[in-house]
């Protein structure tokens, strides 16, 4: 989503995770992944976010595994302005998002490029694609159709 030359690009983020360019060319939900590096930063993300119809939430990660997700009213989420945004905007603990994303970076090419490819190639095609999806319950899920469900697939 953004650009690894900007000064928002993390040495944190694999160069192998997969970004929406990666992805074959269908109509995806997507929920956008990143670490929260900076308040200036998060803000850059959100708005590229933003621009593209798809992104249909945002997760964050803290980058330290032991720190804990602060409060909504913590000091430390001031100056986003999250209610600009028109998706919901989600915080995890550095504990959950990093090994995440090591999974997005293990599945982020085809089916002969991946974790357990001889597990994997048995059912399906090896020159499909690979990628982890999470299902995250947007209060719509409940009504029944799968596609008022977000699923995350891109960084």
């Amino acid at each position: 989503m953004v650009n690894q030359t900007t000064t928002c690009h993390s040495l944190s983020v694999p160069a192998n995770v997969t970004r929406k360019y990666d992805l074959p060319n269908a109509i995806y939900d997507l929920i956008a992944f990143a670490p929260w590096l900076s308040r200036e930063c998060s803000t850059r993300f959100l708005k590229v976010a933003q621009a593209d119809l798809s992104v249909k939430g945002f997760i964050f990660y803290l980058e330290d595994r032991a720190a804990k997700v602060p409060e909504a009213k913590d000091t430390y989420w001031s100056g986003v302005p999250f209610d600009r945004f028109e998706f919901p905007i989600y915080a995890i603990a550095g504990g959950d998002g990093i090994p995440l994303l090591d999974k997005v970076a293990e599945y982020s090419g085809n089916m002969s490029e991946v974790w357990e490819v001889q597990n994997l190639t048995s059912y399906y095609d090896p020159g499909d694609f690979a990628r982890v999806y999470m299902e995250v319950d947007t209060g719509m899920c409940a009504r029944g159709t799968i596609s008022e469900c977000a699923y995350a697939v891109s960084l």
